[in-house]
């Protein structure tokens, strides 16, 4: 019997149908083939096209160097397929505290420049600061050197590198944290006061220290400054120029200035102006004198030298805010204030006279110096250092191991002053024939652990 067709149902294709569509997908995957190929091809065109004009790179000979050392600076600069016209090159150096300058070169880079499709230059650049010579690189802390190609009419960028390089702490320590030192006007009366404290704070107090002049073309001190520095020192070493009025509203009025530790040193306590009540001190009287005086350590109840010249009195005006760390004649000179609202702990402290200004045997600095234990959180313990001399061929060993197994016994660190002739009259003896006093002197110094040390 002849079968007849069924009906087509939804869901199913007819032969013919699906003899279409099968051509339908060969004509797909032909045109999907061509606009992949037409696609890698304009890819192509534009990778090409995004050929760089030119290739800068910056290098320095270093990439650490201390205050005072010569940064040199060389480059490399490569030209692309197209010339360049009219370009100009720029190098912009960006310091500390997001300060910035913009310098020339001295080299072939320098003036107009036409440059020739496949250029090449490689060489020396600058100095730094040499060609500045305003002490642009005089802070430690991370710089960037940034060097620029560029059409000068519309400003474009041609090419650009940066490197970075570091002026790192003499001391070679790692510091836990940064200090904000503001002081005068740069001078060489006023430098002296200002670079022995910094020295001081990085040696002793494992910080890192920014010096602001407060006057200079990029060395002043911006409002808002502090906000990046966990201790804020002023230095007031000249009393004909007040502090920055940007710098007094910081400290007055500043956001959470209280959380941070301020120390102030010297002249113009008196341009806080009411900002003085929340301390619970203020300024009382400015007084010279060239006549030393006896600076009392309220806390030992003992006596330092003060030949500090100019000094400054405060006023107690809250005792349960100002505390008094020292005092001369019976009126306070260095006293600190705290913050109720911040844990009980003292923030500002003022210092009546100059700490770097003469530094003497049993010297008031000494109480400065302490007290800056307080406002950096160190905790020292208490450390002492013996020293034995006059150690010669004469000495009694007997008496020379006593005292140092006792010393030893009880983990005191101590030195040993040797002299290797002894001359008296017609009695001479070298070190180099008392066997037993060389053995005496290494049994001494053992173990080393402890720190002790011999010195001739």
């Amino acid at each position: 019997m002849r079968g007849t067709a069924m009906p087509a149902t939804r869901g199913s294709l007819t032969p013919n149908a699906l003899l279409v569509l099968a051509r339908f997908k060969k004509i797909v995957k032909r045109a999907s083939a061509v606009f992949f190929i037409s696609l890698l091809l304009s890819l192509a065109s534009q990778t090409a096209a995004q050929v760089p004009l030119c290739v800068l790179e910056l290098s320095t000979d270093s990439p650490t160097y201390s205050l005072g050392q010569i940064v040199s600076v060389f480059a490399r600069l490569q030209v692309g397929e197209q010339a360049i016209s009219g370009a100009r090159f720029k190098v912009e150096v960006r310091g500390p505290g997001h300060r910035a300058f913009t310098i020339s070169t001295s080299s072939e880079l320098s003036g107009e420049l036409n440059l020739q499709p496949n250029f090449r230059w490689e060489g020396f650049l600058l100095n730094l600061p040499g060609l500045t010579g305003q002490g642009l690189l005089a802070l430690t802390g991370f710089y960037t050197i940034i060097g620029t190609l560029f059409d000068p009419p519309s400003g474009r960028t041609y090419c650009e590198d940066r490197k970075e390089f570091v002026i790192a702490s003499p001391w070679g320590q790692k510091t836990t944290t940064k200090t904000l030192l503001v002081s005068s006007q740069r001078t060489e009366f006023i430098e002296p006061f200002v670079s022995k404290l910094a020295a001081w704070l990085e040696a002793a107090y494992k910080t890192r220290v920014q010096t602001v002049y407060q006057e200079g073309l990029y060395l002043g001190y911006r409002k808002g400054d502090y906000k990046e520095y966990d201790v804020i020192v002023y230095y007031g070493v000249d009393y004909g120029q007040p502090p920055p009025l940007d710098f007094l509203d910081d400290i007055a009025n500043g956001e959470e200035i209280t959380k941070k530790r301020v120390v102030w040193i010297g002249y113009h306590l008196d341009r806080l102006g009411e900002a003085q009540t929340s301390l619970g001190f203020a300024f009382d009287e400015q007084t010279s004198d060239t006549t030393a005086a006896q600076l009392v350590y309220t806390y030992s109840n003992t006596f330092y030298t003060l030949r500090s010249i100019e000094r400054t009195f405060v006023k107690i005006l809250t005792p349960e805010v100002a505390r008094v760390h020292a005092t001369v004649g019976g009126r306070p000179m260095l006293v600190s204030a705290k913050h109720l609202a911040n844990a009980g702990e003292d923030w500002f402290y003022y210092v009546g006279f100059h700490p770097t200004a003469s530094v003497t045997p049993f010297g008031a600095h000494l109480v400065f110096l302490d007290v800056l234990n307080e406002v950096y959180r160190i905790n020292r313990g208490k450390v002492a250092l013996v020293r034995l001399e006059d150690i010669h061929p004469r000495s009694s060993i007997s008496a020379l191991l006593a005292v140092t197994n006792y010393l030893k016994g009880e983990k005191v660190p101590f030195t040993l002053g040797v002299i290797p002739f002894y001359v008296d009259g017609l009695d001479r003896a070298s070190i180099t024939g008392e066997s037993a006093l060389r053995t005496a002197v290494k049994h001494a110094l053992r173990p080393s652990r402890l720190g002790t040390h011999a010195q001739t």
